[in-house]
């Protein structure tokens, strides 16, 4: 058989098995679709070789694995199989396999994941399929979403059911990025769920470490945070700084409205806080006088006024 019919039956085995029996490497990787019926095509400039004794598949030179709207592409992508009852690999025959077959796909070199509406790059991603968890790392750690880019030093995790929903975990000097404004710590977690069309979006960023959120005109810290996407709004606790021009807020709590520019910040019990308050400039606009309404509910808006600052309350 000559080289071009042998590698033509070699991509079919791997076609076969390779994404028709598992997820896409790193597939789901910011929200991307998973357990896609679409066929396969696997694409690799120096061939693609199978690997008995070790019992993998590699696609050598420029390799990109295409399903429906999303591709994996990197200079070499190997996936790991486990014999079927008769020794041999399930899809080398039949063309179809289960769904157990192939239980870790790598991806090294110039990896991208590309989807309809997120993009991840990195040096190298593993995808383990048993566990529905893809790690990423090395290089220029980054996901990209149409409304913020995350991004890494360590590495980016993508877990297709943690706890019951899809999250993206980013370590080592994270950070989450929007036009607007940045949310930075040593270690984010979001968390998506389905928008109206099915695709899963950011709703929530869970920061932990050194945390920092800076907009136009004003800058919070703390120790750990939560952030509620579509709302706009961070919850921080933990030795809290506010700071706004030279005006600065000290204490254990508060509540950050990005969008609208109203910060609160709340002592814990047996706490003070703290304010430091620059004197207006020549020229600064005067105090209002009118005597404010009283916020609707009465409350203080801040999540978990008895616990830790950073529970849901159902946003």
């Amino acid at each position: 058989m000559s080289q071009a019919p042998c590698r033509r039956v070699l991509a079919a085995a791997v076609c076969a098995v390779l994404l028709a029996s598992a997820p896409l490497a790193a597939q789901g990787l910011g929200g991307l679709q998973t357990g896609s019926d679409d066929p396969l095509e696997i694409f690799a400039d120096d061939g693609i070789e199978w690997q008995r004794d070790q019992r993998r598949y590699i696609a050598r030179g420029n390799a990109i694995a295409r399903q429906g709207d999303t591709q994996v592409s990197a200079d070499v992508l190997t996936a790991f199989y486990r014999e079927s009852d008769s020794g041999t690999p399930a899809a080398a025959d039949t063309q179809q396999a289960g769904a157990g077959d192939i239980y870790r796909i790598v991806a090294e070199g110039d990896v991208v994941v590309a989807g309809p509406e997120q993009t991840a790059y990195a040096e190298r991603a593993v995808y383990f399929v048993d566990e529905g968890i893809a790690v990423m790392r090395g290089g220029d750690l980054r996901l990209e979403t149409p409304n913020e880019t995350i991004t890494a030093r360590d590495s980016l995790e993508y877990w297709e059911d943690f706890q019951g929903t899809p999250i993206a975990v980013a370590r080592g000097d994270a950070s989450v990025l929007t036009p607007e404004r940045r949310l930075d710590a040593e270690e984010l977690v979001a968390t998506m769920r389905p928008n109206e069309n099915g695709d899963n979006e950011i709703v929530q960023v869970d920061a932990f470490g050194d945390v920092e959120i800076s907009s136009a005109g004003e800058y919070a810290r703390g120790e750990r945070a939560v952030y509620y996407v579509k709302e706009e709004v961070a919850i921080l606790a933990g030795n809290v700084r506010i700071t706004q021009g030279e005006t600065q807020l000290n204490g254990q709590r508060a509540e950050v409205n990005l969008a609208t520019g109203v910060s609160r910040l709340l002592p814990t019990a047996g706490g003070r806080v703290q304010g430091i308050l620059a004197p207006r400039q020549e020229g600064g606009a005067e105090p209002e006088t009118g005597v404010p309404s009283a916020p609707a509910g009465g409350g203080s808006g801040v999540a978990g006024e008895a616990g830790t600052g950073l529970e849901d309350e159902n946003r």
